[in-house]
């Protein structure tokens, strides 16, 4: 289907193809059975999370994004997870209080989420407690005014899990999800199509007694 020409002394092939509502397309280019040239063509106008396309709008390829996830300050890391959270579909934001979680999210079925992020290991123990006290106070709290939402909880860290020193079973009896720069790569990896957050939030919890 490739319609060659002749031009100076090149000889140029030109292929047209329709590939309907399709969002991205690889192309490869081979001579006989050999690799050229690999190229991933995406048009964001047809992306299903449309989240994705407002926000790749104004960070282009989300260089900005993932710089803050995997850099180490820990300001721009909290907005960058906030920012992620928001692209996978969560409802949330970044609280202006000290005494609190970083993050707070919701879910589509009104689970919330509290989330604290740390740039660093030495103060995982701290950041660990914090986020166990507030998990407890928040969902005690619910449960005084009946509210019978469920309370998830996530430690959130943009270093190698072979950097992080924790006790996995600490985590799990206390139930808090570790996030690490693995986990972080494959949430970027998956946001083209809208996730099923609350279906992702009880994976995660059931992951956790898995390893308790």
């Amino acid at each position: 289907h490739i319609e060659w020409t002749t031009e100076k002394n090149h000889l140029t092939g030109r292929l047209k193809k329709s590939v309907g509502d399709a969002f991205a397309c690889l192309t490869i280019l081979m001579l006989g059975s050999s690799t050229v040239r690999r190229e991933f063509v995406q048009d964001s106008s047809k992306i299903p999370n449309r989240r994705l396309t407002a926000l790749s709008f104004f960070d282009r390829d989300l260089k900005r994004l993932r710089s803050s996830l995997f850099g180490s300050d820990g300001v721009a890391f909290e907005k960058a997870v906030n920012s992620l959270t928001y692209l996978l579909g969560f409802s949330g934001c970044i609280l202006n209080e000290s005494q609190a979680p970083d993050i707070i999210l919701s879910s589509p079925n009104e689970s919330l989420v509290i989330i604290e992020c740390t740039t660093r290991i030495s103060d995982f123990d701290t950041k660990l407690g914090k986020l166990v006290d507030r998990k407890v106070s928040l969902t005690k709290e619910l449960r005084n005014t009946n509210d019978p939402r469920n309370v998830f909880s996530y430690l959130v860290c943009g270093l190698p899990r072979d950097q992080i020193v924790i006790n996995e079973k600490k985590l799990a009896e206390y139930k808090v999800t570790l996030l690490t720069q693995e986990s972080l790569e494959d949430l970027l990896s998956r946001l083209n199509f809208p996730e099923n957050l609350d279906e992702l939030l009880e994976y995660d919890l059931s992951a956790l007694e898995t390893t308790n």
